[in-house]
């Protein structure tokens, strides 16, 4: 609820201080009243007033004096102040303005014209405080590390912050975006992802407030993906444009990213050596074990000592290596098929079948075969981890789409998910683990990461359940590098 103004009342005349009061009640504010200039001043101080009324004559500090105090404190400095007086001559209104009121009314004052001065000072200090306001919040606007839009409901942009066109790649004075349909805009220097939630755009802005929208400038050689995450503040109005704020999320993704693809590779590299380790050391615990057994089960222990140190060197040739999705060797739709294979085997499942058609092996995608071996183990991870018995049949194709991009299909007869979920598997930092996101325990990582790597490539995403069986299919729109069909 909104506070009424404070007036506070500074007059030794007991009289005076009730007869305003009285007049007072009938108004829409707080009345604070005191019959000296020193308590008036400590008053002042502890409640900041919207208005303060002044008397002139008063026995410890008189009006003029208590004026030029209140005017050198910076907390009250903009506070108005109305001077009552007896005193009709030029010269105290003179000293009064000098020394800092900016009204006066003479004793015996017209109650009417009481009333007048204070609803018009109140009213002018209440524009003064929003124009101050205002100027105070566009400063920190204007100085914010990130972007602020407004659009109306016609997806035209009304406002936008330096930072704000700085994001969308408008630079110099005569750039300006105040004016341009903002998805129109944006399609043009980005990918706008989850593509389903943009073609609702800008509807979905004002109906989900909670909703997270995503500008993507693709990964290239020269340069690293730009990942803008778009959100809306809540304002309670809705009929007042949708206040939309832009983060440049780049360096979080990219983290999240390593998280997972480390994640990944640690839990299949260390997992099958240290089982023997540990396996072998039980052995060896027993008691009156043949000499044969012990040298045996030694070198069992000893191999899976040296699989582990091999698989330690690997960890540490992939924190050395490129995190991106494009940087490092090219992959190839040979090393696709590799790839499908050395996961099949890691993953110890045998139902698992391949179809690359007739697309040469030679042809290189656009993006790094570290990139494409995360993306098929937690493809091929997750169909096995949400199957009901954990030993799903699954079917990886590949076809060509278009001269710009394979598809790469992946297939499993596991079960059916929720509509609300698969529209958000892709999403980052989405958790819905008790359904299916593909996602390592605790983590929350899995498919997101896949279409941060599909998209900062140039790719596209789609999930969704099989027609004539239970199961999922995941599509992924690979781009091809140009040069290899030339």
């Amino acid at each position: 609820m909104k506070q009424q103004p404070l007036i506070l009342i500074i007059d030794d005349s007991s009289m005076s201080r009730k007869s305003i009061e009285h007049l007072l009640a009938s108004e829409p504010v707080r009345v604070l009243s005191v019959e000296t200039g020193s308590d008036g001043l400590r008053l002042a101080e502890s409640e900041l007033p919207d208005l303060i009324l002044l008397d002139i004559v008063m026995p410890d500090l008189d009006g003029f004096e208590v004026c030029r105090r209140i005017r050198e404190i910076q907390l009250l400095e903009a506070i108005p102040i109305l001077l009552l007086t007896s005193l009709n001559d030029k010269d105290s209104h003179l000293q009064g303005l000098n020394a800092g009121a900016d009204d006066f009314i003479t004793k015996p004052f017209d109650p009417m014209l009481l009333k007048s001065r204070i609803r018009t000072i109140l009213r002018l200090n209440r524009y003064r405080k929003l124009l101050s306001e205002r100027a105070r919040f566009e400063w920190v606007i204007e100085h914010s590390e990130d972007g602020y839009l407004m659009i109306d409901r016609n997806d035209s942009i009304v406002y936008s912050n330096h930072k704000a066109e700085q994001l969308l790649g408008i630079h110099g004075a005569s750039g300006t975006i105040q004016g341009h349909k903002f998805r129109e805009f944006v399609e043009r220097r980005f990918l706008c992802e989850p593509a389903h939630s943009w073609k609702e755009w800008p509807q979905i802005c004002f109906d989900n407030p909670d909703g997270k929208w995503f500008l993507i400038q693709p990964e290239s050689v020269e340069s690293h993906a730009v990942w803008i995450q778009i959100t809306t503040i809540k304002h309670g109005e809705p009929d007042r444009p949708a206040v939309l704020k832009l983060e440049n999320v780049s360096e979080s993704l990219a983290t999240q990213r390593v998280t997972w693809s480390f994640h990944g590779l640690i839990s299949h590299k260390l997992r099958t050596p240290l089982s023997v380790i540990r396996s072998g050391i039980g052995l060896l615990s027993a008691d009156n074990l043949p000499a044969s057994e012990i040298q045996s089960i030694a070198q069992m222990t000893m191999r899976g000592v040296q699989r582990l140190d091999n698989e330690i060197s690997d960890i540490l040739e992939y924190l050395e290596a490129p995190n991106s999705s494009v940087s490092g060797d090219w992959a190839s739709v040979k090393d696709i098929a590799e790839l499908v294979h050395q996961t099949g085997q890691a993953t110890r499942h045998n139902r698992l079948k391949l179809n690359t058609g007739d697309i040469p092996e030679d042809v290189l995608l656009g993006m790094s075969k570290h990139s494409l071996k995360s993306i098929i183990l937690e493809l091929i991870q997750n169909a096995i981890k949400f199957h009901p018995e954990n030993s799903p049949e699954i079917s990886v194709t590949l076809v060509q789409k278009n001269p710009e991009h394979l598809c790469l299909c992946v297939a499993d007869d596991g079960k059916h998910m929720p509509t609300e979920v698969l529209e958000k598997a892709w999403t980052p930092y989405f958790q819905g683990e008790q359904y299916f996101t593909g996602q390592m325990d605790g983590m929350g990582l899995g498919l997101s990461m896949v279409a941060t790597l599909i998209w900062e490539a140039g790719g596209a995403c789609r999930i969704y359940n099989r027609n004539e069986i239970q199961g999922i299919v995941v599509e992924l729109d690979l781009p091809i590098k140009q040069q290899s069909l030339q």
